[in-house]
């Protein structure tokens, strides 16, 4: 099936959408310098933990993985505002040492209509 064999019903435009907080799919890849010292390394992970927990406690952060074999994370961020993730984001001790991939995602209408109660 081509792009153009969809019907407007099956892709809704980007500017019908109708978001009411954004959700963020966020993946962080740590890459700590080797010179850090080990009691410095140790003190960042705790507190990243601590803080991770916070936003946790906070609502910002909803859901976290971790990548099997990768020093990796993903985590599903709910949040009002692109300013308010970005001073969450990096409100976290060790996100300066990560690289940041950010995908904005929205519920899928099946997941909607499956808890609307819609049965095939």
């Amino acid at each position: 099936m081509n792009r153009s064999q969809f019907h407007d019903h099956d892709v809704t435009p980007f500017h019908r959408l109708e978001i009411f907080q954004m959700q963020l799919l966020v993946r962080l890849t740590p890459h700590l310098p080797d010179s850090l010292p080990v009691d410095e390394r140790d003190a960042l992970f705790s507190a990243e933990r601590e803080r991770g927990l916070a936003l946790q406690a906070e609502g910002k952060i909803v859901r976290m993985w971790r990548v099997l074999g990768t020093p990796a994370g993903i985590s599903l961020w709910d949040v009002d505002s692109l300013e308010e993730f970005q001073a969450s984001l990096s409100s976290l001790p060790a996100w300066k040492y990560c690289d940041v991939e950010v995908t904005p995602v929205i519920q899928h209408p099946l997941e909607a209509a499956f808890q609307k109660g819609e049965q095939a």
